[in-house]
Formats: C-alpha cells, structure tokens, sequence
C-alpha cells in the first residue's frame, strides 16, 4: 500500500470529515514520533566496507573533520552534518542516507574518542554493547558536550566542553531525523504492510484525542511504540552513503 492509498483508506474507514491533508498531517506526526525513539535502532552508522576496519573493533560512526582543528577552538558549536563529519580515514560523506532518503541529525548521544587520549579518571567511560562496536568497555572515553538537538529544519549541534589533544579522532553516534511528509508522492520509512495496525491507531488516536479528550486507541499505540522501537531492524543494515575523497588543503 503506498501513501496516497492508505490516506484515502482512513479518510474513509476513521475519519471522513477530515480533509486528506489534514489527515496527511497526523501521519506526518505518527512518522515523527516512531522515528524520534532513542533507541540503538534509529543511530546513524557507515558501512562496515566504508568504515575501513574490520573485526570486532569496526567502528563505523563518523567522525568530525580535521578541518575543524578542535584542539584550537572548543568555543564554537558544530553542526552534526555532512559538512563537519568524515570517514574513520577522513573521506568527505556526502549525505545521510536510508534507502535513498536524506537524514538529517536529531540527536547526538555521544561524543566519544579512543580512551588511551584521556584521562580516564578525569572521563566516564562508554559502556555497555553497542551496534557495530560491539563491547566497548575500557576502549573509549565518552567526550564532554553541551549538545542541542535538531529537528526537520536544523540538524544536531554540539560544543565541547573540554579542549582536546591534537590528532585525537572524535567520533560521533547521534540518532536520525527523518524528513517531513508533506505530499503522499514523498518516500518514507513506513513500513504500511508490516506497521499498518500501529501508524493506524496512532493517526486515528490522535485524531480521537482532539475530538474526544482522549482515545483507547492513542493508548494502544503509546504501549506499543517502544516495542517496535527495540525490535525495528537496524537501520544500519539498509544504509547507502556515497563518499568523496577529501580535498587536502595547502
């Protein structure tokens, strides 16, 4: 079922005094509350074939750019897009991709970098089991931000809190932000065969909700939402990135 089919099926089956582009709308709310979860799921990762390493110790987040020279200015904030962010061997990334939509940056969960650069009493460790890093106790050290999340309009920003040494690589894991819907010919993530049920109650919920004051089926989606979070498969897996060389400067 593609888009416009499945706008016409609940403006006819839930809600058929609302306009197609209203109810285009509370999709467009439902899309950006699914993907807005903070879950391993929904980080943006490169290929392991880009990342150039491999093995256990893969790590395939990006990193920010030589060309910010961090060492000798922390004052500013960084915008967490293509822009500021390379390969692991520092090739330029043209663009966030998921099956041939463009991400941008919601929401940066760490800054991290190889623990042997830090004082590891002086920065927490980063912990735990991540994708594409598999366990990284004792390996990296998690970097001090002040972050702003971003949004559809403006990406993620970051600014260091404490000055780096030089030739550090710092590397980024931030959670994806998927575009708006604003016409039924716009590619999505939707999945209106496997998630139909669940991006249902909850556009039909949230509808009942302003009408009503509340609604059973909002409830049913609010329970269900994390679930699918944590059972979405990995993003990861469906990434596509093209990578330019980076221009030496000189």
């Amino acid at each position: 079922m593609n888009l416009r089919s499945f706008v016409e099926q609940l403006k006819k089956r839930y809600m058929p005094e609302v306009s197609s582009t209203d109810i285009l709308g509370y999709i467009n709310d439902v899309y950006q509350e699914m993907y807005s979860q903070n879950n391993d799921n929904f980080l943006w990762r490169l290929p392991f074939a880009i990342s150039g390493l491999s093995g256990i110790d893969n790590y395939s987040y990006p990193r920010l750019s030589d060309d910010l020279e961090i060492h000798n200015n922390i004052s500013q904030y960084i915008d967490i897009d293509t822009t500021n962010l390379v390969t692991d061997e520092g090739l330029a990334i043209s663009s966030f991709e998921f099956n041939g939509i463009d991400m941008t940056s919601r929401k940066v969960a760490y800054l991290f970098c190889d623990s042997s650069y830090v004082n590891e009493d002086t920065y927490d460790a980063l912990s735990g089991v991540y994708p594409d890093l598999g366990n990284v106790d004792n390996k990296w050290a998690i970097f001090p931000i002040h972050a702003i999340d971003g949004n559809s309009e403006s990406p993620a920003k970051v600014k260091l809190l404490s000055l780096p040494l030089e030739g550090v690589k710092m590397y980024v894991m931030f959670y994806i932000q998927v575009p708006d819907i604003t016409s039924v010919n716009n590619s999505t993530l939707l999945n209106l065969s496997k998630d139909k049920k669940l991006i249902t109650d909850g556009v039909v919920g949230l509808y009942e909700d302003v009408v009503n004051g509340r609604s059973e089926r909002l409830d049913r989606y609010n329970a269900q939402l994390p679930i699918w979070a944590s059972d979405y498969n990995s993003l990861g897996n469906n990434t596509y990135v093209r990578v330019f060389p980076s221009r030496e400067i000189g």
